[in-house]
């Protein structure tokens, strides 16, 4: 290998995730892989033709990501969960891509545009069960009845976001709060569609499940024991010094040797996605044994303390975080963040391999 920073992607570990998910799942739940931000910075095309033979649906953050995968070919139904403006109605019904109904505002736009147009919409209407980010509040039955029976819309689901999965108490509320609307159309002889709530944690609690779940982070670095993380991250060392007693590391003086070390030079930094609060304080994983990070991590570089490495030389690879030793939700934890942060902050230059 001579790239300097490369994810390898295990995409049999995803797709396996996903087979153990669903087995814990009654027969007739539907799954929703949660593909936004490239699959949690994964790679939404190459997961979605590996996995669209094991689930239902596909949920993606924007109507570009939803795009690009029909331009790749996958065929499962699309479905929007953030903003589509009213204008891009007509590339969603080009590539077959459905589209969420938030707010009243949303509504009315898309009716607009609809009767312009001559258009059925197809969307997913979002209820705000006591989250308070975007959708309609559980008790606007007006606008619910208004939407579901305007003749300009084809609602093919109905969900909402649980605000804290693991907080029973919190969910229960919510969930009681989705079951007042379905009720609401129940009585009113309206057709209820495809219903969906939970989430990788929320599924755990089949209450929660309804006829579909949303699987995201769960599939790509599993919080469960018998699930597997997918990504590796590793990253080249491209320089070896010793630093004397005395001498510092790196920008701003940052780190000062307290005795002589052997000092690796690794090619990644903060522009390829290592948090830079990993300063002085992250480890990595090198030749079998855990090294610290000293000195601030740079834009395109991160010194490491290899003193007790053994025979590290240049040109190998040190691991920044995989499957085992330290995993992404370690390196989350040394950054005082959520493991979502660490993947999706993966950039550009990062070079992708996929094992399958």
């Amino acid at each position: 290998m001579n790239d300097r920073v490369i994810a390898e992607i295990d995409l049999q570990a995803i797709k396996n995730n996903l087979l153990a998910i669903k087995k814990d799942l009654a027969k007739d739940i539907k799954i929703m892989s949660v593909l936004k931000a490239n699959a949690y910075g994964h790679g939404a095309v190459q997961v979605a033709k590996f996995t669209q033979n094991i689930i239902d649906y596909i949920a993606v953050a924007t109507l570009q990501e939803g795009v690009l995968l029909r331009k790749q070919g996958i065929a499962k139904p699309i479905l929007v969960l953030g903003e589509t403006v009213s204008a891009k109605l007509k590339i969603a019904n080009k590539y077959e891509i459905m589209t969420t109904i938030y707010s009243k505002e949303i509504f009315d736009q898309y009716t607009e545009f609809a009767q312009k147009h001559s258009l059925v919409i197809k969307v997913h209407l979002k209820i705000d069960t006591g989250m308070n980010r975007i959708g309609i509040r559980y008790d606007d039955f007006d606008t619910i009845n208004n939407i579901f029976t305007s003749p300009y819309i084809n609602i093919d689901g109905i969900f909402t976001h649980l605000a804290k999965a693991q907080d029973n108490f919190f969910t229960e509320r919510q969930r009681n709060n989705f079951i007042k609307v379905l009720d609401y159309l129940r009585q009113k002889n309206i057709k209820i569609p495809l219903c969906h709530m939970a989430n990788s944690i929320g599924c755990k609690n089949e209450k929660n499940n309804f006829d579909c779940v949303r699987i995201g982070l769960e599939q790509y670095i599993p919080q469960k024991e018998n699930l597997y993380p997918s990504m590796t991250l590793k990253a080249k060392i491209i320089q070896i010094k010793d630093v004397a007693k005395g001498e510092s590391v790196g920008y701003d003086l940052a780190y000062t040797a307290k005795k002589r070390i052997r000092v690796a030079v690794v090619a990644v930094g903060y522009a390829d996605g290592l948090m830079r609060c990993l300063s002085n304080t992250g480890k990595v994983f090198v030749n079998g044994v855990v090294c610290d990070i000293v000195g601030n991590v740079c834009m395109d570089f991160t010194m490491i303390d290899i003193t007790n490495a053994g025979n590290v030389k240049t040109g190998d690879y040190v691991t920044i975080f995989g499957k085992e030793i330290i995993t992404a939700n370690d390196i989350a934890q040394m950054s005082s963040t959520i493991s979502y942060e660490i993947v999706t902050h993966l950039s550009q230059r990062v070079k992708k391999i996929y094992i399958s």
